[in-house]
C-alpha cells in the first residue's frame, strides 16, 4: 500500500549522540570521477556515529581499523574486487569524521553488469561494523555496454542519477515500517495504519513455531517523561504465516485512548517475538512519535493534520490572477513551526497545471502563516497572486492544499481543485526584448536625484545575516541619500522576526508591501523611472508583468553574482546537484534574462568580463559589495582560533567548511598544536553539524553577533572551491581587522595581494603553511 512519510526522521538514521552502538559509522560519497588513465575514482566522507573511538595503536596491524570495500556481482554475488582505505590519522573519535578516497580498475569490470558496491568499517581480523548491528551501506551501478571510451562520457553515466544507494542490511532481524497519517475518532478512538517490510536476512516464520512465540506487529504506548514508562501495550497479528525477506504486511491498530486525555505519550511500534525478544534488542531501532491527547475530542473523526478551505471566486485584474480564502485548521495539532527546522515548515500552497494533468506541473507557489502557531479551529486569511502574461490560452487546474515542507501534504488527493479558463493573454515572445535605446538613455542612473525606483527582491534586505541583504541595504541607502523615491515589494520576509528590518526601511522612509503582483494588480497609477530585479531567478519570474504593466519602466537585473560561474565550478569540483544538461539549461535561462533587461548589475569585473564574453550586448555596470572599518575594528588579534563563517544555505560553503576542517587536522598532525577550528552561520548542514565534536571542532551554528567570534580568531579561514562574485565574510573579516587566507576563486573580484593584503592558497600543503 502506498502510504505518507512517517511523522517523524527521528529514527531513520543514527545520529551522534543517539546511537545505541559501540561501533557505528556512515558514509556518503561525492559524484564518481575518472581520472585520464581510466581508473574510477571513489571519493567521500566517513564518519563516525558509534559511542567508542576508532584506535589504531602502531604496535600491531591486527588491530587497525579500516574502510573496506567490496566490489561484486548483483546476479552472483561474486566479489570481483576488494581493498582497505587506511585512516588518515590515529583516532577518530565519536562524531568524527573524515575524507577518504580509493580507486576502481575498470578491467575488473564486465560491461554490460550490475555491481554492489559495499562500504563498511573493519577491524582487521576482530570484526566487521555489521556484524555488531550497524547497517551496511551498498551502492549500485550498472556499467555500461559501450563507454566510447572517453572520461567525460563515463563520467556522465557514473552521475548521482546513476549511482544511487539502496537500502541493505545484513542484520537477522530487521523491520522497516511506514504510517499513513493516525487520527482520532469518536471516543477517542485511535486508528493507525501502516505498512511493515522484513529488511532482516531472516523469514519471519509462524507456521513451524512454537505455541506463544509467534512474530506480531507490537505497539506501545509510552510516557513522555525521562523514564519512558509502559503505560499500555498490545500486538497485531500477522496476516500470513510466513513473511520472506523483503515481503511487506499492512496493519492496523484500533485503540481507545480516552484514559490519556491531555496527556503527551509517545507511540512506538516494533516486531517482536513472543516471550523472546523485540527486534530493537537486536541492533534495529523502532518507529517512535509524539502525540498529544485532547482534554475535548471535537466532533466526528479527526486526522492529526487536517484543514479545510473556503475560496472566494477568483478575480482576474490587470493581467494578475488574485486567489484569496480561509484555510481552518481541522485536525488535532496544531500547525506549529516553532520547533521544526526552517527548511521543513507547514505552508499553504498552490499548483497550477494543464488541465487534466496533474504531472505538468506550470507553477508552484506557497504561502507563509502569518504567525509561529495556528492552534486547531483557528482560521488563516490567504492569497496567491499569479501572473497570466507567460501562459498561453487555455484551460488549467488550481489546486490549494496545506503540506509540511519536504516531509507530507496534508491531502493524497486535494478537493479544492477550480478551474480556470483563460482566453486572452498577452504573447511573450513581442515582450522579453530590452528598450532600443541611445547611448544616453539610462544617463539618469547616473544621476539618480528626485528619481522613483520600484524594487522587487525575493527577501527583506537582511543587512545582519547575508552579504546580499547587507549589499541591498547599503544601495537602497545610498539611493535614499540622492533622494531618489523607492518602492520595495518583497515574496517573503526571510526571518520570524521582520521588524528590525521593516522598521529600518520604514526610518529610510522606504514604501514597503509583501507580495509583488497583488500590489502591482491593485495600483493602476504607477510610475517609476527604473525597477531593480534581484537576484536573476527573480528577474526571469516578474520580467514579463513589468513589462506589460509598466512599458516605460526601465528594468535593471542585479545579478547579485553571476550565478552560472558558481554553478559550473562546483559541477567541476564534482559538488553540483545538477546534471551537465540541466546546467546548461539554467545557464541559457540565466543569460537570457539578462539580456531581456536595459541595464545588469554585476558585483566583480571579473563577473562583467564572463558575462560580455557570453553575450556580448548586453548593457552592465559593477556595483561592487560595499565596507567599511568596523568601529569595532579589532587592532592586533591575537585569538587563539581558526573562524570559518558562512550561510550554508549557499552550497560551496559546506564544501569550504569541510575543506577547512581537513587543512587544521591536517596541521595538528604535524605541529601537535591543539588548534581551534569554529564554524559560524545560517542553516549548517548534517555534514558541517557531524564535524562538531565540542573541543577541536564547534559548529556554532547561526549567532546575533559575530563580533565574540572575530575576538576570539586569529585567521579567517575562507578554503572557496567554488562560487562567483565577491565573498563578503572575506571583506567583513578585513573590516574587523582578522586576516584572511582563502583561494584564487575566493580572491575573485577583491584582489588581494598574497602575504601583503591576504594568504592566497588553493592546496591543503599551501593552507597548512599559512597556518604554521
Amino acid at each position: 500500500m502506498e502510504s505518507r512519510e512517517s511523522l517523524t526522521d527521528e529514527y531513520k538514521l543514527p545520529k551522534f549522540g543517539k546511537s545505541k552502538m559501540n561501533w557505528s559509522c556512515d558514509f556518503s560519497l561525492r559524484p564518481v570521477v575518472v581520472k585520464d588513465d581510466g581508473n574510477i575514482e571513489i571519493r567521500g566522507i566517513c564518519y563516525n556515529t558509534g559511542k567508542s573511538s576508532w584506535l589504531n595503536p602502531e604496535a600491531s596491524d591486527k588491530l587497525t581499523f579500516f574502510i573496506g570495500p567490496k566490489l561484486f556481482s548483483e546476479t552472483s554475488s561474486e566479489i570481483v574486487w576488494e581493498s582497505r582505505v587506511k585512516l588518515p590519522r590515529a583516532e577518530i573519535l565519536p562524531g568524527g569524521s573524515f575524507f577518504f578516497d580509493f580507486e576502481i580498475i575498470p578491467e575488473e569490470i564486465e560491461k554490460g553488469k550490475s555491481y554492489f558496491l559495499d562500504l563498511d568499517m573493519v577491524r582487521e581480523g576482530k570484526f566487521w561494523f555489521k556484524d555488531k548491528g550497524c547497517k551496511l551501506h551498498r551502492f549500485r551501478f550498472t556499467w555500461p555496454e559501450d563507454t566510447k571510451e572517453s572520461p567525460s562520457d563515463v563520467l556522465n553515466l557514473f552521475s548521482e542519477k546513476n549511482l544511487r544507494k539502496i537500502e541493505a542490511s545484513f542484520l537477522q532481524y530487521r523491520a522497516e515500517f511506514l504510517i499513513e497519517e493516525p487520527f482520532l475518532k469518536d471516543g477517542f478512538l485511535l486508528d493507525l495504519k501502516g505498512t511493515v517490510t522484513n529488511r532482516g536476512t531472516l523469514c519471519w516464520d509462524n507456521q513451524n513455531v512454537e505455541a506463544g512465540h509467534e512474530y506480531r506487529v507490537g505497539l506501545k504506548v509510552l510516557s513522555e517523561g525521562g523514564a519512558n514508562e509502559v503505560l499500555w501495550e498490545t500486538r497485531y497479528e500477522l496476516p500470513r504465516k510466513v513473511i520472506e525477506s523483503g515481503e511487506s504486511v499492512d496493519f492496523q491498530f484500533l485503540q481507545k485512548l480516552n484514559e490519556f486525555k491531555g496527556e503527551n505519550l509517545i507511540i512506538e511500534l516494533d516486531m517482536v517475538k513472543e516471550q523472546e525478544f523485540w527486534f530493537k534488542g537486536q541492533g534495529t531501532l523502532p518507529l517512535r512519535f509524539n502525540i498529544k491527547i485532547p482534554d475535548v475530542l471535537p466532533k466526528g473523526d479527526r486526522k492529526f493534520y487536517d484543514c479545510k478551505f473556503e475560496i472566494k471566486d477568483p478575480i482576474l485584474r490587470r493581467g494578475i490572477l488574485l486567489i484569496s480564502g480561509t484555510a481552518i485548521n481541522n485536525g488535532l495539532f496544531a500547525w506549529d513551526n516553532r520547533e521544526e527546522a526552517p527548511d521543513k515548515p507547514i505552508r499553504i500552497a498552490l499548483t497550477l497545471f494543464k488541465k487534466g494533468n496533474t504531472g505538468d506541473i506550470l507553477q508552484e507557489h506557497r504561502y507563509e502563516l502569518p504567525s509561529d502557531c495556528i492552534n486547531v479551529d483557528e482560521r488563516v486569511d490567504f492569497n496567491f497572486n499569479i501572473s497570466t502574461f507567460t501562459l498561453e490560452k487555455g484551460e488549467y487546474d488550481l489546486e490549494i492544499d496545506v503540506l509540511k515542507e519536504s516531509v507530507f501534504w496534508f491531502h493524497e488527493d486535494p478537493n479544492t481543485r477550480l478551474h480556470i479558463e483563460f482566453t486572452q493573454v498577452s504573447s511573450p515572445q513581442t515582450i522579453l526584448e530590452p528598450k532600443q535605446l541611445g547611448p544616453n538613455a539610462l544617463k539618469f542612473l547616473m544621476e539618480l536625484e528626485n528619481a522613483s525606483f520600484l524594487v522587487i527582491s525575493p527577501l527583506l534586505p537582511l543587512f545582519d545575516k547575508e552579504t546580499g541583504g547587507k549589499r541591498m541595504f547599503e544601495i537602497l541607502r545610498i539611493l535614499r541619500e540622492k533622494k531618489v523615491d523607492i518602492t520595495f515589494l518583497y515574496e517573503h520576509e526571510g526571518v520570524r522576526d521582520a521588524k528590525p528590518y521593516l522598521d529600518a526601511l520604514e526610518a529610510m522612509q522606504i514604501t514597503t508591501s509583501k507580495g509583488p503582483l497583488g500590489f502591482l494588480a491593485e495600483r493602476s497609477d504607477l510610475d517609476f523611472d527604473a525597477c531593480i530585479l534581484a537576484w536573476h531567478e527573480c528577474a526571469q519570474k516578474y520580467m514579463q508583468t513589468i513589462r506589460n504593466l509598466l512599458p516605460n519602466t526601465k528594468v535593471i537585473v542585479d545579478s547579485v553574482d553571476a550565478h552560472w560561474i558558481r554553478e559550473q565550478r562546483s559541477f567541476d569540483v564534482g559538488e553540483s546537484q545538477y546534471s551537465e544538461a540541466e546546467l546548461n539549461v539554467r545557464k541559457s535561462q540565466e543569460l537570457n534574462t539578462y539580456q531581456s533587461a536595459d541595464l545588469v548589475w554585476l558585483v566583480t569585473d571579473a563577473d562583467r568580463e564572463a558575462l560580455i564574453s557570453e553575450r556580448p550586448g548586453i548593457r552592465t555596470r559593477v556595483v561592487p559589495v560595499l565596507s567599511v572599518k568596523e568601529k569595532r575594528y579589532i587592532e592586533n588579534p591575537k585569538g587563539n582560533t581558526v573562524l570559518f563563517v558562512g550561510n550554508f544555505k549557499h552550497p560551496p560553503n559546506e564544501s569550504a567548511a569541510l575543506w577547512g576542517a581537513e587543512i587544521c587536522e591536517r596541521f595538528r598532525q604535524e605541529t601537535a598544536f591543539p588548534l581551534r577550528y569554529a564554524i559560524v552561520g545560517r542553516s549548517p548542514t548534517p555534514a558541517i553539524q557531524s564535524i562538531h565534536n565540542g573541543n577541536k571542532t564547534i559548529v556554532y551554528g547561526e549567532v546575533k553577533d559575530l563580533y565574540p567570534y572575530y575576538r576570539n580568531a586569529r585567521l579567517m579561514l575562507c578554503p572557496l572551491k567554488s562560487g562567483a562574485g565577491i565573498k563578503g565574510k572575506l571583506c567583513e573579516s578585513i573590516c574587523f581587522g582578522i586576516p584572511v587566507a582563502t583561494t584564487d576563486i575566493g580572491n575573485e573580484g577583491i584582489n588581494f595581494e598574497n602575504k601583503t593584503d591576504a594568504f592566497i592558497a588553493n592546496t591543503t600543503e599551501e593552507f597548512v603553511e599559512v597556518l604554521k
